[in-house]
């Protein structure tokens, strides 16, 4: 029986996935309370590696569902209005949308990619 090697570039690349939504995700809360250097760009190169690696074909259009979702009720404005944390709330869910809408495009062009070659 052939094993499959621990250092093969599926496993990197997995490993490139998980640790680019592991710092997207802890840049986008930190960056809700404290400055962080840099953020924006953090958190669009972290979001076009999600895309890219983490967001599979056949999960496409639920990732894309989320993202609206996740729009549509962050800009509502009511987080804002939440007593004490409402601003850190606001912040957090902003800086999420700044880390998964660089995903998004990604998983869309695959899409579309995909689409057409049909």
């Amino acid at each position: 029986m052939a094993r499959r090697r621990s250092g093969s570039s599926g496993n990197n690349t997995g490993q490139l996935g998980k640790w680019a939504f592991i710092v997207g995700g802890l840049v986008a809360l930190i960056h809700a309370f404290y400055p962080v250097p840099y953020a924006t760009w953090i958190l669009v190169i972290a979001g076009l590696i999600i895309g890219a690696v983490n967001i599979k074909e056949r999960d496409a259009l639920g990732f894309l569902i989320v993202l609206v979702a996740l729009v549509v009720g962050g800009i509502g404005g009511w987080l804002g209005m939440v007593p004490s944390i409402g601003l850190q709330l606001k912040g957090i869910v902003n800086n999420v949308i700044t880390l998964l809408s660089p995903a998004a495009l990604v998983v869309a062009l695959k899409a579309a990619y995909s689409m057409a070659k049909r």
